[in-house]
C-alpha cells in the first residue's frame, strides 16, 4: 500500500500496523511535567467518527476485522495535563475532518445544479495545529506499536515539535499525497501507516488518510523534497510536486470550477475559522459512554 524511498530510488515499504506496546506512560513526560493521572487519550482523535461504533481492522486487541466502540481505541499514553494540552490539536483534525464532510455534501449537490455557480464557500485549516495533530498522532501509534517496531522509537525532540516548544527541520513537514486532476474516491475510513526508506533504521515518515481518500504524508527526518512514495501502485515524488504543500485545494467537476475549497493558514497567530467551528455543531460525535 505504502513505500516510501529515495528520489526514484527503488522501494521498500511497511504495511499499516497498529499495537498494544506498553501502556499507562506519557510520551510527553519529558516536554513538562505530568499531572492529573492518567488520561484516556484516544490513539486517533475520538472527534473524527459521527458513529459509536466503528469497523476496525489490525488493532491487536482486534487483528481480525471487527465492530468496535470508539471508546476502545485509547491508549492511556499521556497523562491527563499533557491530554489536555493537546486537546487543541484534535480540534483541528475535528475541523479538517468537518471541512472535508461539508465540502463533500456541496460537491455532491453542485455537480448536480446546471449553469454557473456564483457563491463560493471556502473553510480554513491552521496548518501549522493539523501538522502537530499528526505528529501527536505518530507519537501515540509508536507507543501502541511498540512490541512491532522494535527497537525504534521517535526521536525525543519530536514530542516538544508537538507541544509547540521546536520546529521540524527544514522541508519537513506535512505535504498533500495527489496529483493535479487525480480524484478522490468517498469513504469515511481513517488509516494510517509507517514508512521507511530503503535501508532506513526505522520509520522516518508517516502518512494518514481521512474522508474521501484525503491522503496527507509526513515525515520529521528526511525533506519532503528528497521523497519519492508508492501508494497503490501510483507513484508520487516530492521534487515534482506529486507530494504538495498544504495552501489550497479546490474542489472542481472536471473542468468546471465549483467554487468549493479548503485552505490552509500557516502565518500569523493561530486561529480557528468560525465557519468550520459552526460546522461542530451538525456533525457530532457521541457521547462518551
Amino acid at each position: 500500500m505504502f513505500s516510501a524511498g529515495e528520489e526514484r530510488s527503488s522501494q521498500s515499504g511497511q504495511e499499516p500496523v497498529f499495537g498494544s506496546g506498553r501502556r499507562g506512560g506519557c510520551w510527553a513526560t519529558g516536554v513538562s511535567p505530568c499531572g492529573g493521572g492518567r488520561s484516556h487519550e484516544h490513539f486517533i482523535t475520538r472527534g473524527l467518527w459521527l458513529e459509536r461504533t466503528i469497523t476496525v481492522t489490525g488493532l491487536p486487541f482486534s487483528p481480525q476485522t471487527a465492530e468496535r466502540s470508539i471508546d476502545d481505541l485509547s491508549s492511556r499514553s499521556l497523562c491527563r495535563d499533557h491530554n489536555s494540552q493537546a486537546s487543541v490539536l484534535d480540534d483541528a483534525a475535528i475541523d479538517m475532518n468537518n471541512a472535508l464532510r461539508r465540502l463533500s455534501e456541496l460537491q455532491e449537490a453542485r455537480t448536480r445544479v446546471r449553469g454557473r455557480i456564483i457563491q463560493p464557500v471556502q473553510f480554513r485549516i491552521d496548518g501549522r495545529l493539523l501538522e502537530r495533530w499528526a505528529l501527536k498522532t505518530v507519537m501515540n501509534i509508536s507507543i501502541l506499536n511498540r512490541s512491532q517496531l522494535g527497537s525504534w522509537r521517535p526521536p525525543g525532540w519530536l514530542a516538544e515539535v508537538v507541544f509547540g516548544r521546536k520546529s521540524l527541520p527544514a522541508g519537513c513537514g506535512i505535504a498533500l499525497v495527489t496529483k493535479v486532476g487525480e480524484n478522490h474516491q468517498p469513504g469515511d475510513q481513517v488509516d494510517f501507516a509507517f514508512g521507511t526508506r530503503q535501508g532506513g533504521a526505522g520509520p522516518e515518515m508517516a502518512m494518514i488518510t481521512l474522508r474521501r481518500g484525503f491522503r496527507f504524508f509526513l515525515t520529521w527526518d528526511v525533506p519532503i523534497a528528497k521523497v519519492a512514495m508508492t501508494v497503490d501502485g501510483e507513484e508520487y515524488f516530492g521534487a515534482s510536486n506529486a507530494l504538495m504543500p498544504f495552501r489550497r485545494w479546490n474542489i472542481t467537476d472536471g473542468a468546471r470550477d465549483l467554487r468549493l475549497a479548503l485552505c490552509f493558514d500557516w502565518e500569523g497567530p493561530s486561529r480557528r475559522d468560525p465557519n468550520v467551528v459552526r460546522l461542530r455543531k451538525k456533525y457530532k460525535s457521541p457521547p462518551r459512554s
